[in-house]
């Protein structure tokens, strides 16, 4: 190659700078995971990113990018606003449910922008997977670094970062990591992530979330197991299944050697081994009171923020939550809402999986997005999502990946007929 072709590879003008839209998410994602937990808050930025997004995602919307598009974030739309419709006249209260409204429905939207801006072109969805990895990384990174505080009720976490929101933001990484795993073919960068990978699930032992662990864990060994190993496999590679199932044999021989430690010298292993502390009394009660709402009010609920108006704090639930606060409409909308992609995943693992899959980086990568759903759905027994960025995040990201694998597949099967 000459000198001027080698010259050209690398003009300037040949570089794509990224869009607003591009610059707009990453602020957010930093902002809204590692700079107002580690760096400072800034009163009202969140709430000046998630406009500018949401701007960005309504003039997209404006050209048709929506239309047609099947996808099951739609689902969580649906439940954002018909709940919040039917808490401002069903409610307990309208202010509460009004504050509490506008902030679900800020987050939903921005949610669908990064969704639009995830199908938008080549590379965009990973460029939102590497972002949100990697200011949750600078978080755990700050955790390591600079410790825990802990509360008066067992709790432990990062200034006002508490435990429970800390161990989900560990359990989306975990998402995002073995997502872009799946997406490149670069040693360095595969072991970067696994070198990510024990960064959080040590600082998840050292933050002392029972269901953050159990959670992390999970989807740890499942995406190995079910993902990572079959993968490797698959593309004819030996001496990397072999070297995969020694890291198994490896990561469970340091779990026994490890466990003694764990369950008898940190609070993590007291919380497992059954200890009950303040929090978890405190959990029962506002529990048990949510319960008691959906009893008298089953259909519309008390409105969100209800329980938190009624008894001062929420249910830390998701479940309990969604039931109490918006009735067995809401609760019917977010079942549909997490059960309808994992439908349409387990017909294509399990049903049309010959047909379906002409590249087993697709089938990894679906079996990805249904354990991190399946990890979603076990965190909400602790933790209370639907006022959360993450969530309304954490739905945008696995409706962007089932789309864009979709249409994946569907150009192969056309390919395929075509031949």
């Amino acid at each position: 190659m000459t000198y001027e072709g080698n010259r050209k590879k690398v003009d300037i003008r040949h570089l794509k700078l990224p869009s607003l839209w591009e610059v707009s998410i990453f602020l957010l994602l930093m902002y809204a995971f590692f700079f107002q937990y580690c760096v400072m808050s800034i009163n009202s930025a969140m709430l000046f990113l998630n406009a500018i997004n949401i701007l960005f995602g309504l003039a997209r919307l404006l050209t048709g990018a929506y239309k047609g598009k099947k996808t099951y974030y739609s689902w969580i739309i649906a439940f954002v606003f018909v709940s919040v419709l039917l808490s401002l006249v069903f409610g307990v209260s309208i202010s509460a449910s009004m504050d509490t409204g506008i902030r679900m429905i800020e987050y939903c939207l921005t949610g669908l922008s990064i969704f639009l801006f995830g199908i938008s072109r080549d590379n965009s969805f990973r460029k939102v997977l590497f972002i949100t990895w990697l200011s949750i990384v600078l978080l755990a990174l700050n955790v390591l670094l600079h410790g825990t505080i802990v509360d008066y009720l067992g709790a432990i976490g990062l200034g006002s970062l508490n435990t429970n929101e800390m161990s989900c933001f560990f359990v989306l990484m975990v998402f995002c990591a073995f997502y872009l795993y799946g997406e490149t073919d670069n040693k360095i960068q595969k072991l970067i992530i696994w070198l990510s990978l024990l960064l959080v699930f040590i600082i998840q032992i050292q933050s002392a979330s029972r269901r953050g662990f159990i959670v992390m864990v999970f989807m740890i060994v499942l995406n190995i197991i079910f993902g990572v190993i079959p993968y490797s496999n698959q593309k004819n590679s030996r001496r990397r299944l072999i070297a995969y199932s020694f890291l198994i044999i490896a990561g469970a021989i340091a779990f026994v050697e490890l466990r003694d430690y764990i369950l008898n010298s940190t609070i993590l292993g007291e919380r497992l081994g059954g200890t009950m502390t303040g929090g978890d009394a405190a959990r029962a009660r506002y529990q048990a009171f949510a319960l008691e709402q959906f009893k008298n009010h089953p259909i519309f609920g008390v409105g969100v923020g209800g329980i938190t108006y009624l008894q001062g704090v929420y249910s830390h639930s998701l479940f309990y939550e969604t039931i109490s606060c918006t009735g067995i409409i809401g609760a019917v909308l977010m079942i549909v809402s997490f059960f309808k992609p994992v439908k349409e995943l387990l017909v294509r693992l399990i049903k049309n999986r010959p047909e379906a899959y002409s590249n087993n980086r697709e089938l990894y990568l679906d079996k990805v997005v249904l354990i991190y759903l399946f990890g979603l759905f076990v965190s909400g027994f602790a933790v209370v999502m639907i006022y959360d960025f993450y969530f309304y995040l954490s739905l945008a990201l696995i409706a962007t990946a089932i789309v864009l694998n979709r249409i994946k597949l569907q150009n192969g099967l056309m390919r395929e007929e075509a031949i």
